[in-house]
């Protein structure tokens, strides 16, 4: 059996001024939609309050918190919060965990289940 083996130099590093370049966010404006779900209707408002106090605790960026939140579980009951900014997410989601009524900026919904 024939063999080939082919040996090349390594690739040169690039320098680290390359590295640090300033990276611009992919939404950068307009309404930003958080989607949360929950088991219940119970679930959705403890899942509302969460995410609103880990968001201003964290002081979390609300394409951050968006993007996040589409690899989480899709449950029954669901919720999208919609704003231009974090204040506004977060009075959205303090007002539906609150009161479990609807708020300027929420829309609320459920998924039937498997038959």
């Amino acid at each position: 059996t024939n063999a080939h083996v082919i040996v090349e130099e390594a690739p040169q590093e690039t320098p680290a001024a390359e590295e640090s370049a300033v990276v611009e966010p992919v939404l950068s404006g307009g309404v930003v939609p958080w989607t949360v779900s929950g088991g219940s209707a119970g679930g959705l408002v403890s899942q509302a309050r969460a995410l609103a106090d880990f968001v201003r605790e964290e002081k979390a960026e609300p394409a951050g918190v968006a993007r996040a939140l589409l690899g989480r579980a899709a449950l029954r009951q669901r919720l999208v919060a919609f704003a231009e900014d974090r204040e506004g997410l977060l009075t959205a989601l303090d007002s539906y965990a609150e009161h479990g009524e609807l708020a300027e900026g929420i829309v609320v919904g459920s998924v039937a289940g498997r038959s």
